[in-house]
């Protein structure tokens, strides 16, 4: 859940089968296209129903994290499998997964309306490669961060050029970008250890400094950047940025 800045907020998640998502005598039906739909749903500062928005395919889709920009602005990130259209207005932004999963960041307007998607297209073995969204945050100057993990490759740049990452022995990396308000890549980094490690939680200082937390069990590097060196297995790491 998010709060915005005018006290509405916003909830996501998944669903199956068919769900009514107003609490209110009225209802807003939706009805879910594969084994688990996305769903995103803004409640107003009186806690009326505003709207829902939700996405899918025929597989599991999943929104997991969400942060509200000063304008109310929605930026929910998560994963998709298979073929899935990702803007849940009246618009199609078809995308089809490399692996088994592949990250996503949507970008909504204040009334639900579709503003942009970001996918970090994974590649490698169909079984073995994917990848989740994870936590997400509005910078001060309006720009945007986000992480998760992927298996075998993946590109961190969602625009046309390609910024190639591989993970370590098949297990999975953790990533972190930082994109702008227009959701093009300023950079990326990714932290890699022998075993398999992920970024949890994530916050932006009023300065603009990015914290970023997350587990690893063994000596990890940032890259580019530098090595990260834990004292227990399964330390609880942060990083800044």
């Amino acid at each position: 859940m998010a709060i915005a800045p005018d006290g509405s907020y916003v909830v996501v998640g998944y669903f199956s089968d068919v769900i009514d998502f107003d609490p209110s005598h009225a209802q807003d039906l939706h009805t879910a296209r594969g084994i688990y739909d996305a769903f995103i749903t803004k409640f107003n500062a009186d806690d009326s129903y505003a709207w829902t928005r939700t996405l899918g395919g025929a597989a599991h889709d999943l929104v997991q994290h969400v942060a509200v920009a000063t304008d109310g602005a929605v930026m929910a990130s998560g994963y998709y499998s298979g073929t899935v259209d990702l803007d849940p207005g009246p618009g199609v932004r078809m995308h089809t997964s490399g692996g088994s999963s592949e990250a996503f960041l949507l970008k909504l307007g204040s009334d639900g309306s579709f503003g942009w998607v970001d996918t970090f297209v994974v590649s490698g073995d169909p079984q073995e490669a994917g990848g989740e969204g994870g936590p997400v945050a509005v910078g001060p100057d309006g720009s945007v961060y986000t992480a998760g993990f992927f298996r075998g490759n993946v590109d961190v740049d969602p625009g046309t050029a390609v910024d190639l990452r591989t993970s370590l022995n098949g297990d999975s990396d953790a990533y972190v970008v930082k994109l702008s308000a227009a959701g093009t890549l300023i950079w990326g980094k990714t932290i890699a250890c022998p075993q398999s490690e992920n970024a949890n939680n994530l916050k932006v200082a009023p300065a603009g400094i990015l914290w970023l937390g997350g587990a690893s069990p063994a000596r990890a590097t940032l890259i580019p950047g530098l090595a990260l060196t834990l004292s227990h297995p399964k330390d609880w790491t942060t990083a800044s940025f």
